[in-house]
C-alpha cells in the first residue's frame, strides 16, 4: 500500500512517519523494519523527503537475509492550496536509487535509478470528528 497526500508539513517543520510493511509474494516475503519517511518543510509549500528502510527477506528454502532497501530522495511542491482553490494540489518528484550494490545482489533493492513524478490532490468536503472512545447521550 503506497499512501501519501498533497500536503507539506509548514515552514521548519518535520513530519516523521515509521511504519512495519510487508510484501509477500510467491516463494518470498519482505519486511520493512520499519519503513523511514523523513519529512521536512521548506516555507508553506515545499517538502523535502528522504524515505528508505531496513529489509529482511524469507525465501521458501532458504535463511533469513537484511540489509538496506531501496532510497527516495524526493521535492514535493503544493502549487493549489485549498485556502485559495478550494482544493490541494501537488507534484512530487522523486529519485528512487540503491544505496548498495550488496543489496541489489542479494535481490533487497532493485538495480539503478528510477525517476517518477507524482501527482496528488485532495479535497475537504464536510468538517468531520471521530472520537471511537466517547459516549454519547
Amino acid at each position: 500500500m503506497i499512501t501519501d497526500d498533497p500536503g507539506t508539513p509548514g515552514d521548519g517543520k518535520w513530519e516523521n512517519n515509521f511504519a512495519i510493511a510487508f510484501e509477500h509474494r510467491p516463494d518470498e516475503t519482505s519486511y520493512d523494519v520499519p519503513a523511514i519517511d523523513l519529512n521536512y518543510g521548506l516555507g508553506e509549500h515545499i517538502q523535502l523527503t528522504l524515505q528508505t528502510a531496513p529489509v529482511l527477506l524469507k525465501r521458501s528454502g532458504h535463511g533469513l537475509i537484511g540489509g538496506i532497501g531501496g532510497t527516495e530522495a524526493a521535492v514535493k511542491w503544493r502549487f493549489f492550496d485549498q485556502a485559495t482553490s478550494g482544493f490541494d494540489m501537488s507534484m512530487f518528484p522523486r529519485a528512487i536509487f540503491n544505496v548498495t550494490q550488496t543489496s541489489v545482489r542479494r535481490g533487497l533493492a532493485e538495480d539503478g535509478t528510477k525517476f517518477q513524478i507524482p501527482f496528488q490532490t485532495a479535497r475537504r468536503l464536510a468538517d468531520c470528528t471521530w472520537t471511537p472512545s466517547s459516549v454519547r447521550e
